[in-house]
Formats: C-alpha cells, sequence, structure tokens
C-alpha cells in the first residue's frame, strides 16, 4: 500500500508538471474570435458515416468530441477560398444490424469514409462488408492483432492505435519494471483476449519473466474458476484481461475476499470503464468493496501533445477513454478529403496515404510539425495541399501518424495512460509508449516480433553409434478439418510433396488428413489445396486414413506397427530405420487434438509418456524426429524428457505456454503456419541442414512463439547429424 501512495504522489507531481508546461496550449480553440469568412469560399461536402457506442453520456459525449474536431478543421479553413465540409452521420454499434449497414455504407456512393465502430468485434464485421468496395475504414481503438492481420495490404484500413500485441509488451514491461519476477495472465476468450493469449507467454519470456500460467474463461458459468486458478498460480502478478466490468470487479471481489492476499494485478483497457470507479456490493462478502488504488493501463493521447490541457479548457474535464483517438479519426477523415479535393489520389484511401506518408517522392522528409490537430496545424496542412507546397508531417492528439512503410494499416507508435483508480477517478500516473524499436523493424509491428530469448540446444557431446540406417518411414497428420483451418492440410500436404519429391515412396509414408479442403464448397480452386505461393499441392495424393476414422490410441499403434483390419497400413520400422513425423494442427495445453473432439481424445501428454515407455521397452526405430505444429506443443512433447526416450527428438513450434502462428493469408484464408513455413523453406535451400543450425534458423525466423527442441540429449550430437537423414531416404543417399 506505501508503494501505491508514493506511486500517486509521484503522479500527481507528474501531472502537475505537465499541466504547467502545456499551459500554452490551453487557448487551443478558444483563444481568438474567428476571422470573417470571405464571400467568396467555395465548398464541397464530404460525408463521414461514424459508427459508436451512443448509449447513456454515450450520444452527447462522442458526438461533442467529434465536433470539436469538425470545429477545429472549419477554423483552419477560414482564410481558404475553396473549402471542405464534413458532415457526420451517426450509427449506434451496440443497436444496428452491422452486417447490413456494412453493405448499404460500401454500396452508398456519397459516403466516401467510414470511423469506427470501436470493438475489435464488431469492426470485423463491418470491414467484412467494405472490403468489398475497398471504401475507407478508419479505426480508431479496434486493436486485435488479428483484424490487424485480416486486413493488412487491403488498401482500405487505417488503424490509428497498434494492436494488443503492444499492450500486453506494456502490462508486462510494467510488472518487470516494478521488480515483479513471475506472471500470470487471466483473459476473456474472445477476439479482445485472444490476442493477449497468443501473446502473452512469448513476450513474458523475451522479457525474463518466469510464466505462472495463462487462465481463460469463455463467459460468467467459468470465470470464478479461472480467477481462483489464477490466484492459485504463486504468480507475483496477474495480468487481467476482462470483457468489461463485471469481469473486473469479480477479480477485485476476489482480492478483497482473499484479505489482499495473492498476487498484484494489472487490468487492460477494457476495465477502463466509469463503472469501474463505484464500489459495488459482493454476495460472497455481504459488504461494499472499493475499487481504489486498482491499475492498468489504456491508450491515451500523447502527454507531449497537448491535447488533455485543451479537452479540459474545451469540456471541464479530462478524457476519460478514448477521447483522443476518436478527434484524429475524424481529423484524419477530414484532411483526407481535402487531399482528395486537390486531387492527391483516385480514391479516399490514395488521398489517406498522401497525407500521411512521411517522405515525398524523392524520399525526402517532409517538413516537421508539433501539433497538426490544433486548427493552427490543420491550417498548415490544408494550406500546402491547397497551393502544391511541400507537407508537413501529421502528428494527431495520439502522437505522430506514422502508419507502417509496407502496408499502411496501422500506426507503428502509439502510447498508454498506467492509471489507478483514486478517491472515485481515474489518475493517470505516467505514460508508456511504444515505437517499435523492441521489434525487428516498424514495419509490421503489430505482429513481426521475432525472439531474441534463444536457449543453447543440448545435445550428446559425441555422435552416438546408432546401427547401419536401412530405411525411412514418415507420418503425417493434419489434426484439423474444415475450411477455416485450411493451413494444416496445406502443410502437411507441402511436407508430403517435399518426401516424394526427395525420394520416399507412397508405401514409407502413412498420410492422415480430413480431405475436405480440395472439393469444398468454399474454395475458389476446386480440387486444388494452393500454397502460400500458389503452387498446387493437390497432386497425386494417396490419403491413407480420413482424420475421422483415426484416435490417438490408433496413433500410437500405426508407430509401433500394429496392423490390423482396420489399421492396414502402419509404420514397418525397425532398428535400422529412422522415422518422421510431422503434425500440423490445434493444440491445447497438454493434447494434440485430432479433429474437434475435445483434449482427452487427442494425442494427450499422458498418452505421449506411454508411447514413449513403449518406443524405449521395443525400439521400433532408430531414430525418430517429431516436427510438431501446434499451440502449446512442447506440453506434449515433454513426455520425451519424462521418459528419456533413446533415439527420439521433439521440435515444437511453441513451449508449454504459447500459441503457434498463422501466416499468409490470401482470400481471407491462411495458407501456411510461420513454423512450417520456416521448416520448409529450410528443406528447399539445404536438405543437409544440421539440427543445431535448423534450431538457430526456426527460432529466428519464427514469430510470436519459442521453438523448443526436446530429448535432444538422448538424440545425437546437433552440430555433426543433419535433417536429411530423415528427409532423403537412404537409398538416395547412397548413389
Amino acid at each position: 500500500m506505501k508503494r501505491q501512495k508514493q506511486i500517486i504522489l509521484n503522479g500527481v507531481r507528474h501531472s502537475m508538471m505537465v499541466l504547467i508546461m502545456l499551459a500554452a496550449l490551453v487557448s487551443v480553440g478558444c483563444r481568438r474570435e474567428e476571422d470573417e469568412a470571405s464571400a467568396s469560399h467555395e465548398d464541397t461536402t464530404y460525408t463521414v458515416a461514424v459508427i459508436y457506442p451512443l448509449e447513456g453520456h454515450g450520444e452527447k459525449h462522442v458526438k461533442a468530441v467529434a465536433e470539436w474536431a469538425l470545429q477545429n478543421f472549419e477554423r483552419a479553413q477560414r482564410s481558404i477560398n475553396r473549402r471542405v465540409k464534413i458532415k457526420l452521420e451517426w450509427y449506434d454499434e451496440d443497436k444496428e444490424d452491422l452486417y447490413s449497414l456494412g453493405n448499404t455504407l460500401r454500396l452508398r456512393p456519397d459516403i466516401r469514409t467510414v470511423v469506427g465502430p470501436l470493438s475489435s468485434e464488431n469492426a470485423d464485421v463491418v470491414a467484412g462488408r467494405l472490403k468489398l468496395n475497398k471504401k475507407t475504414l478508419i479505426l480508431p481503438c479496434a486493436t486485435s492483432a488479428e483484424l490487424v492481420r485480416s486486413y493488412a495490404g487491403e488498401g482500405f484500413v487505417w488503424s490509428l492505435t497498434e494492436s494488443d500485441i503492444t499492450q500486453c509488451e506494456v502490462l508486462l514491461t510494467r510488472a518487470r519494471n516494478t521488480g515483479m519476477e513471475s506472471v500470470a495472465l487471466l483473459a476473456c476468450d474472445n477476439s479482445y483476449g485472444q490476442t493477449f493469449i497468443d501473446w502473452f507467454a512469448f513476450q513474458a519470456t523475451e522479457l525474463g519473466l518466469e510464466v505462472k500460467g495463462v487462465y481463460t474463461y469463455h463467459d460468467d458459468n467459468d470465470r470464478r474458476q479461472a480467477i481462483d486458478a489464477a490466484y492459485e498460480s504463486s504468480a507475483e502478478m496477474l495480468i487481467c484481461v476482462p470483457r468489461g466490468c463485471e469481469d473486473a470487479r469479480a477479480v477485485i471481489a476476489k482480492k478483497y475476499n482473499e484479505f489482499n492476499e495473492g498476487p498484484e494485478f494489472m487490468f487492460s483497457d477494457a476495465a477502463y470503464t466509469p463503472e469501474l470507479l463505484e464500489e459495488f456490493y459482493d454476495e460472497e462478502s455481504g459488504d461494499y468493496v472499493s475499487t481504489d488504488y486498482i491499475e492498468g493501463v489504456t491508450p491515451s493521447s500523447d502527454p507531449t501533445s497537448g491535447f488533455d490541457v485543451a479537452y479540459k479548457v474545451h469540456f471541464g474535464t479530462l478524457p476519460q477513454g478514448n477521447e483522443a483517438q476518436l478527434y484524429d479519426a475524424v481529423m484524419l477523415a477530414a484532411l483526407a478529403s481535402v487531399a482528395y479535393d486537390c486531387g492527391m489520389g483516385k480514391t479516399m484511401n490514395d488521398a489517406i496515404a498522401a497525407v500521411v506518408t512521411t517522405a515525398d517522392k524523392e524520399g525526402n522528409a517532409r517538413q516537421p510539425m508539433m501539433q497538426t490537430w490544433t486548427d493552427d496545424g490543420m491550417e498548415l496542412v490544408v494550406r500546402a495541399m491547397r497551393e502544391g507546397k511541400q507537407m508537413y508531417d501529421i502528428n494527431g492528439a495520439t502522437g505522430p501518424l506514422d502508419f507502417d512503410k509496407e502496408l499502411n494499416t496501422t500506426v507503428v507508435h502509439s502510447v498508454y495512460a498506467h492509471w489507478i483508480n483514486y478517491n472515485g477517478a481515474f489518475l493517470t500516473l505516467n505514460h508508456l509508449s511504444s515505437n517499435g524499436s523492441a521489434r525487428v523493424e516498424a514495419t509490421l509491428a503489430s505482429w513481426n516480433w521475432k525472439p531474441s530469448v534463444i536457449e543453447d540446444v543440448v545435445g550428446t557431446s559425441n555422435a552416438v553409434v546408432y546401427p547401419e540406417l536401412k530405411g525411412n518411414w514418415a507420418l503425417l497428420v493434419a489434426g484439423s478439418e474444415s475450411w477455416k483451418n485450411y493451413r494444416h492440410q496445406a502443410d502437411v500436404l507441402n511436407m508430403y510433396q517435399i518426401l516424394k519429391y526427395m525420394g520416399y515412396d507412397d508405401d514409407h509414408i502413412v498420410l492422415i488428413m480430413k480431405d475436405d479442403i480440395a472439393n469444398n464448397a468454399e474454395n475458389p480452386n476446386k480440387g486444388q489445396v494452393l500454397r502460400y505461393d500458389g503452387i498446387n499441392l493437390y497432386v497425386d495424393v494417396n490419403i491413407d486414413y480420413n482424420l475421422d476414422d483415426i484416435s490417438a490410441d490408433d496413433i500410437e499403434k500405426i508407430l509401433l506397427g500394429q496392423r490390423s483390419e482396420r489399421l492396414p497400413k502402419v509404420i514397418e520400422a525397425t532398428a535400422n530405420d529412422n522415422v518422421l513425423v510431422f503434425w500440423s494442427g490445434h493444440g491445447v495445453q497438454g493434447s494434440l487434438l485430432l479433429g474437434e473432439r475435445g483434449r482427452e481424445n487427442g494425442l494427450t501428454d499422458e498418452r505421449m509418456v506411454h508411447l514413449m515407455e513403449s518406443l524405449k521397452d521395443h525400439r521400433h526405430h532408430r531414430k525418430m524426429l517429431w516436427l510438431i505444429e501446434a499451440c502449446y506443443s512442447a506440453s506434449v512433447a515433454l513426455a520425451t524428457e519424462y521418459v528419456a526416450t533413446p533415439g527420439v527428438m521433439m521440435i515444437t513450434a511453441a513451449n508449454v505456454f504459447e500459441t503457434s502462428k498463422a501466416d499468409v493469408k490470401i482470400d481471407g484464408i491462411y495458407r501456411t503456419n510461420r513454423f512450417t513455413e520456416m521448416l520448409t523453406s529450410s528443406i528447399a535451400n539445404d536438405p543437409n541442414i544440421s539440427f543445431r543450425n535448423l534450431y538457430y534458423h526456426l527460432s529466428r525466423e519464427t514469430l510470436g512463439s519459442h521453438v523448443m527442441v526436446l530429448g535432444s540429449q538422448y538424440f545425437d550430437n546437433l552440430f555433426s547429424s543433419t535433417l536429411s537423414e530423415f528427409i532423403i531416404p537412404v537409398k538416395k543417399t547412397k548413389k
């Protein structure tokens, strides 16, 4: 509690200094009377649709912020002969049929730009409709990573806040900087929470924090169980990603009922709502619980912009949500309308690109500007466009509107307020920012984060003496089904075609897959399964078993060579044969799933231990290599460590707490997974690559998860043993 109070005092001092330093900006929007308008002005009106939550105080509040932006935009044009007027058309995202609304807006020629919706789920619905006409969509604060990835490079989505990958990073950085050594995540599993679930363990590992667990819930029914488990994780800090205020209150009540025992916790921006400021009645304790001293982060204005000061002068209170993001969205729509009116693009998307580009065609940097969002700032930009002069950098209320250079989809810099609830109000203690410097590059900063934590793989110091290699076998498993999981079957077919090219015959490959992609009703390329580069993989394919007909026990029998009437084709390996297992599908902690059958019916960690024990006892292999593309795949592969099975090694796409990441989205569907893409490229470039070099290549190039090598100490010298032992059949090696 002393630490929290000291933080509050420091935050107050910081806030006072900011107010003093930015006092000169108070006059924005009210510093003078407007100049007399010229009678010769020519006006062109553009309509902008705004889709935002408008219930309660929302309609008056949200509309007031947007109108303020337009007032400053109108002042910016007071001495310019040809002016643009913006008409806002409002829609309540909580009441509209957004699918139908999106269809209507995309077909209306008078509406060239749409601002909002606020939530990621709603934004995805609208974007899916607007995509058909490439109608411009500006998203103030829809931050799901999947949303950004889905429309990256499409040319019509402009997101003004980095994805929640960044917010997750900010939360974890805050934990590390306060001296925490271990963390756990408590998150709803909707599209908002999924970004945190996907990236939490990876980022925590990168930041040197011990991950104590990832605890998820779907609704009120399983929320309490997840909260209890998270509190019992022994983590020093719990990162909480709620659906909203009620979820946050449930976490606070747990803390209250435990007499402040258990982990400290910080909330994501979903808890940053006026309702959280109020104490609430807890049925379990029968007491009213105060929400004071609750901490969290939320996207905010840039403190150096002066927006908050001007906002307080204009409205009499400080911003309490995403006002800065909405302001910038309306401002960007207005400035783009001027650019379009000046012929700076054939479409409104071209016009926005012209406004936010930070260099001219010759690569010369634009003129710097401190604050574009003020009327004076906007006037300089508008005048430059009207007179065909060198443009200015665009700095909004949220900071520089610098978009990723490659795809122009999302800004690469966001500011987050570190807040605390104190005396019934949100108090900003400090601001945290991200500019892409912790990643490989600023472009694609929303998800292009390569790992820096790479373990030294452990192998035996000397080459192990194995029996003569006489044969090669392969088991290929696509563990998922349905069109949405296209990538898993595509990856398995890619590996199948590689093995065939390298000299495998179908007699030595056992292929298991659902086979519901090539002729799927949703497939625009009937009879084909395309690789990420367009090559058809569904050529001369011999599928041995349909996924529906195979159980986890069957997988074990196939690997142990136990043929039966229902399993006529198995791996008939001996102590002189190498066996390659490639698995691509979905995983949960402790299980590689088989279709939609759930954890217990998948290849669980318990079943894998049993399989390893059988392989150890009966030695149905010379060497066996597992390559596993699945979320949480290391949680199953750990069986090789528990049993210490000689000659068996597993390389997984993700560690125990991480999800693996899909890659290359074309026509709304992912064609591959990043780990597999890097694996197959390694084979193509050098099938004789050593396992040590293969691991380092996969570790460097696999985004968003940590590649793991398990069982290597019982396998071989990883510097001298190579992948070719499993990829190139022995008969071809002898030629």
